[in-house]
């Protein structure tokens, strides 16, 4: 490029180029910085977040990992790989790397905060315990310490890591807004176990006010979106492509709103040994942008990229699959695509998991998610009415795509009736009977969810007809649900 060996100078172009929104260019020039120099942790940090930002994963999980090599005290780039990592399902990776930073960086709050996070994805709560209490013990301000501590136990009166997070709390008014709004849900979640309901509740109304700030949310927009998906993908427009796609039955995709158990219908169908579970995989939607990158805007869909399609979806699985019959696939964001999912896939099954709407929303509420997912969820009003919008995308999706696709499965009859439930879920994925999906809890699996600790727990009643505050407070959210409000 004729600037000689100068690195220094190709990464300062380099970061300039990925600042004006040009990364191929500023990975050019900052692969030529590295060749120069291959000890720079800046360099391999800066080609790590471009490499992420062309959706280049693999290159990315490489260029942090270097970086971290290089200067294991980089807290915001061992979030950001322990993410990519994740994401992959390589755990195993992440666990290790996690290990070896502390051996470096033992004061560094972070590798033990994530540490504790990869504990609790894997179900070892004794060890994810000893992890984020040893972030507790490095920064006893930090309220995300403390927030990510309400998951893995259930907390007494006279619990002093109770009155730990109170204390904390009373200085919220001073904190910045973010670590204000993990105390307030860590609070509520510990308010929530001694049974001090109102008092839970009340943080979390303020917990989510202030989430609601901080990000951009249409409930118009969601609407639109939704009348244009269902416009498109018609029962004639469906069946006019009969015989196109991959005629794979590997995929089994899961349906249905955060929080209403189709973390749980994974675990019991994955305990299968004919099943892998890819969790929360982006696989499908990261095959849309490859092969349809114009499709939120142009729907259209030729055979040849619905083969395209299927093959993308397929391969990016490979490496979590290893061969098995099925796959299972959580992403609820792939409500958008049933239509589309079904013309790539039409021997593909569907699970949509329903629980109480009122039970639902309320779970929701109750949830920091990472990130800006389920942004529609920090407003009860909001939440109440993309609740029926998801319900109404639902219904089509049954209307318009071919009969039996679609397994409804009540929540409250799973864990009412485990055995007949999983019968009926084994039956509907082509699978013979399995003992061993009754004892899901068993399951090593590893659980990237809110609901990572729940689903380490055998069967239980408690979240039917969970506590709810008083009708008064909840007035938004009955308004939002519309016809899904009767039950209250």
């Amino acid at each position: 490029m004729g600037y000689g060996r100068n690195f220094r100078l190709l990464y300062l172009l380099g970061v300039l180029l990925a600042q004006d929104g040009r990364p191929s260019e500023a990975m050019e020039f900052l692969e030529e910085a590295s060749a120069a120099n291959s000890a720079s942790y800046e360099i391999e940090r800066e080609l790590g977040a471009i490499y992420q930002r062309l959706g280049r994963s693999d290159e990315a999980i490489t260029r942090y990992t270097k970086s971290i090599d290089l200067k294991p005290d980089q807290p915001n780039i061992l979030y950001a790989l322990f993410q990519l990592l994740v994401a992959a399902h390589r755990f195993d990776v992440a666990l290790a790397r996690l290990r070896e930073v502390i051996v470096h960086a033992p004061y560094m709050a972070m590798a033990h905060h994530l540490l504790a996070n990869i504990y609790f994805y894997i179900g070892d709560m004794k060890e994810a315990l000893v992890a984020i209490r040893e972030a507790i013990r490095i920064e006893p301000e930090n309220a995300m310490h403390y927030r990510i501590l309400t998951y893995m136990k259930t907390f007494a009166e006279e619990d002093p890591e109770l009155a730990a997070i109170e204390n904390l709390h009373r200085r919220q008014a001073t904190m910045p807004i973010e670590q204000a709004i993990a105390v307030k849900f860590a609070l509520n979640k510990a308010y929530d176990d001694v049974g001090r309901k109102n008092e839970a509740f009340d943080l979390l109304v303020e917990a989510n006010q202030l989430m609601r700030g901080r990000i951009h949310f249409s409930p118009e927009g969601e609407r639109a979106a939704a009348e244009r998906t269902m416009a498109a993908f018609t029962r004639d427009a469906i069946r006019s492509r009969s015989g196109a796609g991959n005629l794979s039955d590997q995929p089994i995709f899961i349906l249905g709103m955060p929080r209403s158990g189709t973390t749980l219908v994974e675990q019991i169908l994955s305990s299968h040994p004919s099943v892998a579970a890819t969790g929360e995989t982006p696989a499908f939607h990261k095959a849309v942008e490859a092969v349809l990158p114009n499709y939120r805007n142009d729907p259209s869909v030729s055979d040849e990229e619905l083969e395209r399609l299927a093959s993308r979806y397929l391969a990016v699985n490979e490496g979590v699959t290893r061969g098995a019959a099925r796959l299972t696939d959580k992403m609820l964001g792939n409500l958008w695509y049933v239509g589309l999912i079904h013309l790539a896939f039409p021997n593909a099954r569907f699970v949509h998991v329903v629980r109480d709407p009122i039970d639902t929303c309320l779970s929701c509420y109750a949830t920091k998610f990472g990130g800006n997912r389920q942004p529609y969820s920090y407003d009860l009003y909001e939440l109440g009415s993309y609740y029926r919008l998801y319900e109404d995308l639902m219904e089509h999706w049954r209307a318009v795509i071919k009969p039996n696709a679609i397994l409804k499965v009540r929540y409250e009859d799973l864990v009412q009736d485990l055995r007949g439930q999983t019968e009926g879920l084994l039956a509907h994925a082509g699978l013979d009977w399995w003992e061993g999906c009754l004892s899901f809890e068993k399951n090593p699996n590893p659980v990237s969810t809110a609901s990572a600790g729940q689903v380490r727990q055998p069967i239980y009643l408690s979240s039917i007809r969970r506590w709810r505050p008083e009708r008064t407070a909840l007035l938004s959210l009955l308004e939002g649900l519309g016809p899904y409000a009767a039950l209250f």
